[in-house]
């Protein structure tokens, strides 16, 4: 025991030594996610808590926790995408957590708290958080499943969670050159400026058909000479503690927490079926696996064959029974917040009064994303024009329907008066079309927010 606690304290110094010398993820203080609106989507607490309860979170009083918040950019990322919220961040690194108090004061957040603090001591805050962000950190973990027990006991009981761990397959390459760079001693201290420009020079000089330097080596980014260049070295070769894991051991570390899946960050990348060229008709045994496999299963048998994904990223939170969408007269609908933005408002009205369809995939495509291509989702005309209040507030179903028909009381081709029924079903469609891509969110009535 006494040498496993001295292997673990050894591996909490190197981690902190590490990112002391390149606070990491590096972005010019000035830079802010304000439009990056792919990311806004994810660290948006709707996303994850409409996929697991079909309603919206609380918008007052919400603490948000950014564990391993590094130099503090996905903290600002979390503060602008939920404006409401205390955000609380911690980190091994001192010079991280100066930065990222710098960086969140420099870009006018007020509601924030940062501290120096292994994640595995996060029950000293006295803290229980509706989200927690674990962005690119429990992989360095001695024992990452006991690190997410540790996180789930301060999360209240409807919070969620998102973590990710590096893939075991998609690393292997990065994982051999690591080997390959500590049995050259330089992993041996922390690595500084001297060993990232033996890495270099190696990487440099290797011939081009050697497999690490064909199969995993960025010359655009690890020739550069400046902070990236440097961050993408550390990152990828001379990473401390770096481990790679398999979606079965994700599965096995959330049980013992005690928590379940909600879903993948990208959850169309993660499909089996979508590496088909058909997906809707894919070999028997495929489609018969599929019908009984858990959805970590599925996602393992899908990186053994096509290991795309970097991180096995995914929110999580504590079993509870499934949630169907109901779409009746009175649910609320709502547009997703990160399209109820000024550029997305300008585009939408500028397609009307040209009289086009309005890409909506355009402007958010995460949720549109597969492996190999991103699929287009447009509103037509028609549907952007009866659609387009809810850019600024949520409406009824019924209220839509009738905003329908009285913009379009006439069939356009046989100038009879519009079939209720058939619109209500056409609009049912639509918008259910649009919720499977979170585009809209649908609020019954039973849990409006």
């Amino acid at each position: 025991m006494a040498d496993n606690g001295n292997n673990s304290n050894s591996n909490l110094i190197k981690i902190r030594e590490q990112f002391d010398f390149g606070p990491y993820p590096y972005f010019p203080l000035e830079q802010s996610p304000q439009h990056e609106t792919e990311s806004l989507f994810i660290h948006n607490l709707t996303t994850p808590y409409y996929l697991k309860y079909k309603r919206l979170p609380p918008q007052d009083n919400l603490i948000i926790l950014d564990a391993g918040c590094g130099s503090g950019y996905g903290a600002l990322t979390l503060a602008l995408a939920n404006p409401n919220a205390r955000i609380v961040g911690i980190d091994l690194s001192e010079k991280s957590i100066e930065l990222a108090r710098h960086r969140l004061h420099y870009h006018g957040i007020k509601n924030y708290e940062f501290h120096v603090l292994p994640i595995e001591e996060i029950g000293c805050l006295n803290y229980q958080f509706d989200y927690i962000n674990c962005d690119e950190v429990i992989y360095l973990s001695d024992d990452p499943k006991v690190t997410l027990q540790k996180l789930a006991q301060a999360l209240k009981p409807q919070g969620i969670m998102r973590v990710n761990f590096h893939d075991q397959y998609q690393r292997a390459e990065q994982y051999r050159g690591q080997e390959f760079f500590e049995w050259l001693g330089l992993k041996k201290n922390n690595p500084e400026d001297q060993a990232i420009h033996t890495v270099r020079l190696i990487m440099e000089q290797l011939q081009d058909e050697v497999n690490l330097k064909k199969n995993c080596w960025q010359p655009a980014l690890g020739n550069r000479l400046d902070r990236w260049g440097q961050e993408y070295i550390l990152m990828n070769y001379l990473f401390q503690c770096d481990k790679g894991f398999t979606p079965l051991d994700v599965s096995h570390y959330l049980e013992y927490a005690g928590l379940e899946l909600i879903e993948m960050v990208y959850w169309r990348k993660w499909r089996l079926t979508e590496l088909f060229t058909d997906p809707e008709n894919v070999p028997a045994i495929i489609g018969a696996v599929e019908a009984i496999a858990t959805p970590w299963e599925r996602y393992y048998l899908r990186d053994l064959i096509h290991p795309h994904e970097r991180l096995i990223d995914f929110w999580c939170g504590y079993p509870t029974a499934p949630q169907a969408t109901i779409l009746t007269a009175e649910s609320l609908i709502y547009l997703h917040p990160q399209l109820c933005t000024d550029l997305v408002k300008t585009a939408w009205r500028s397609t009307l009064e040209q009289g086009q369809a309005f890409p909506i995939s355009h402007f958010l495509k995460t949720p549109a994303q597969s492996c190999f291509f991103q699929a287009e989702v447009s509103l037509d005309f028609v549907t952007a024009s009866v659609l387009c209040p809810l850019l600024e507030m949520p409406m009824r179903f019924s209220q839509i329907k009738d905003r329908w028909l009285h913009l379009y009381p006439q069939d356009w081709l046989t100038s009879n008066p519009t079939d209720v029924q058939a619109i209500t079903i056409k609009l049912q469609e639509i918008l259910l079309m649009l919720e499977k891509y979170l585009y809209v969110l649908i609020v019954s009535d039973s849990s409006d927010s």
